[in-house]
């Protein structure tokens, strides 16, 4: 118990750098991390966009072709488009012909770029 202890005084002064972490400002990693959220947020939205928009397309060219099809295979392929796919190129093939060119040729622009092209052939 003769141990000698001694006190240190510590006195009150502002310490700037306290706060703020060793990276540098939070409240700009803050706003970079949100930027970036953002950036993938919106590039998800247009990928899911474009994704259904294809889907809708090969409905609407099923349903030029075959009606039936769809609506036999009812909501469970709505959104597939590898089936939807997958099964317009079978009903196209089973067509073939001038059947399939036409159905090829629904596009928009894309009847008008085949018509202009056969008149520069002829």
């Amino acid at each position: 118990m003769n141990e000698k202890y001694t006190l240190t005084t510590i006195q009150d002064e502002a310490v700037p750098l306290a706060s703020a972490p060793a990276g540098g400002s939070s409240l700009q990693i803050s706003l970079l991390m949100m930027g970036v959220i953002a950036v993938l947020v919106v590039i998800s939205v247009i990928i899911l966009y474009r994704y259904l928009e294809q889907c809708r397309e090969l409905r609407m060219r099923l349903t030029e072709l075959d009606e039936e099809l769809l609506t036999g295979a009812g909501r469970r392929y709505r959104y597939s488009r590898k089936w939807l796919s997958d099964a317009l190129n079978e009903k196209e093939a089973r067509m073939g012909g001038a059947a399939f060119a036409e159905s090829r040729a629904w596009k928009r622009g894309l009847a008008a770029r085949r018509v202009s092209a056969q008149e520069q052939k002829i």
